[in-house]
Formats: structure tokens, sequence, C-alpha cells
């Protein structure tokens, strides 16, 4: 897993920024849609059947296909896949129709209260459902796999999932949404990762980066580092037979090189070795390649063990 860097912001191309403008448009109007659909299942009288959305997902896959183009090079945004694993899914970090935790060996549906007091299943992060930063393309292994995420997203300690919050002072947030319910909101990502704790890796967190938690050995093992790395290996099935398989082969495709590329540097001496290695390791700094991940953390092992 890569840390991805992405700003819409920062967009230059006129046509990429009006395409971006537009999309963001559409995303909106469905992301009211989909609030004022919550809302106004909250207003039906007791007893209501179980809250339900139907999701304009051409929205979210436009989104998809546009970042593989323009920011992931076609690769999975946890795995790094390109072809072996890949049918291109759109991923939501925050499940966006119903979440499940785990409780002791079983991963069983989120409850939640809502204003007034009555406990639900958590309906999912319907309101994130078209937010570019909970959006993620991804392969179906990672996100719907019988291995993969689903409507997994595990907390840290005793934290609990969030459906509506209420909030005295919302200048403080970042783009709350408005409830019909007095000083409630339905808060952003950023926000939500102050309150929740989760433990899955976001690769576009603007703070995190994914190696301060995940490395990669030998034969394309990874090594969870903390409680987020472990808890991203297990729900994104990163451990799996064949992924290992096809990053051990980009390791060794990659030492080849990188052993050949030193061979023809050696008649310079220690510090032209030096700086071969390091500029061949640094063509798996823009995350372009499969596995770039694995091959960097590979290479720089052997760095470490020459020089």
């Amino acid at each position: 897993m890569i840390k991805i860097e992405f700003d819409p912001d920062l967009l230059k191309d006129p046509v990429q920024k009006a395409w971006w403008n537009d999309w963001q448009q559409r995303a909106e109007e469905a992301t009211c849609a989909a609030v004022l659909a919550f809302e106004d299942w909250l207003d039906l009288p007791l007893p209501r059947p179980k809250f339900t959305h139907k999701f304009n997902d051409k929205i979210w896959k436009e989104l998809k296909d546009w970042m593989l183009e323009h920011v992931l090079h076609g690769k999975c945004a946890y795995c790094e896949t390109k072809a072996i694993r890949h049918s291109d899914h759109a991923e939501h970090y925050r499940p966006k129709g119903s979440v499940s935790r785990r409780l002791g060996s079983k991963w069983t549906r989120v409850k939640v209260q809502t204003p007034s007091g009555e406990t639900i299943e958590h309906p999912g992060y319907f309101w994130l459902a078209y937010d570019w930063h909970n959006i993620l393309p991804s392969c179906e292994f990672c996100n719907s796999g019988p291995a993969g995420k689903n409507t997994r997203f595990p907390l840290s300690g005793n934290s609990s999932h969030v459906l509506l919050k209420e909030a005295t002072d919302p200048s403080s947030l970042r783009l709350p949404r408005n409830s019909r319910r007095p000083n409630f909101y339905y808060f952003h990502g950023e926000d939500l990762n102050a309150l929740e704790g989760p433990t899955l890796i976001h690769p576009c967190d603007r703070v995190i980066d994914p190696r301060q938690h995940i490395h990669f050995e030998e034969f394309g093992v990874e090594v969870g580092d903390t409680e987020r790395g472990i808890a991203t290996i297990e729900i994104f099935d990163l451990k799996s037979k064949k992924l290992r398989e096809a990053r051990r082969t980009a390791q060794e495709v990659a030492t080849t090189s990188y052993l050949l590329a030193l061979t023809q540097a050696v008649k310079g001496g220690r510090a032209e070795l030096k700086a071969k290695a390091d500029s061949f390791i640094a063509t798996y700094a823009d995350e372009k390649r499969e596995y770039s991940a694995a091959v960097r953390d590979w290479l720089m092992a052997l760095q470490n063990e020459k020089f």
C-alpha cells in the first residue's frame, strides 16, 4: 500500500478542472438527496421499515475511472494490483449502506442511536457515499471478495461508530451537514476520524503514511507494524498467497535489474555505487509500478546490507 498524494484544488489542467467541478456538483446534489431521504425516514411514525436509499452508483463509478487514470496509474488503492486481482470497483472507505464491527470472533452489524434516542442498525455513512475523500478505486478482492472489506469498519479500543452527532460549535468542524434536529450534524470524514478512531489505513489520508504501519520483506511478505497496519492487512487480505507471489515476482524482477545497474557502476567506486543504488530505488518512488511499496522496501533492505 502506498500513500496517495492528491488534492483536487491543485488541478491545473483546465479540462480536468472543469470535469472535476462538474462531477463535484452532481455529487453534491446526490448527497443532498441521500440526506433528505434519511431525514424524511426519521420523521416517519414508529414502527417504520428499515431505512433504504437507492444510490446513483454512476457518480462514484465516474470518479473511480477518473482516479484510476489520473491519480492511481491503474492500480488498486490498497494492494497495488493492476490486472491479477482487478475489476475496478469503487470502494467506500466508510461503508455507505451498513456497518459491521468485530465482537469477539464475529463481525456484527453496528447499532447506533438517533437524536431521539431510538436504537437502530447503522444505515451506513450515506452522506459520504459521494464524497471523493471516501471513494477509492479498488480491486474486487480488496473491496468485496470473500475475504475483502465489504461492510467491515473496525475502530480502535472502545470507540463508537457515529451517525448524527451533536455539536455546539459547528464552526470548528469541516463541512458539517445540517440535520432537521437542532444542533445535530452529519460529520465530514476527517472530523469522524477524531471521534471514531478507525484502524483501517486510508491511502489518501493527509497525515498518515501507510509506510508507518506496514512494511514488506523478502518473498513479498507483508508485516503490520502497528494496530492499524495489522487491521488493514487483515481486512483487505493483503496476506493472500497469490498477492504475495505477485509481490515476490515484482521484487525478483526489480532485484535483477538493480544488481545489473550496480555491476555497470562498479568501476566508479563506492560513492558511485551508492548513487546508482539510490537512483534505481528512486524509480519506484513515483508509485506508478505494481507493488512499488513491496519492491522499494526490499531494495532498500538490500541497499542497507551493501552500504
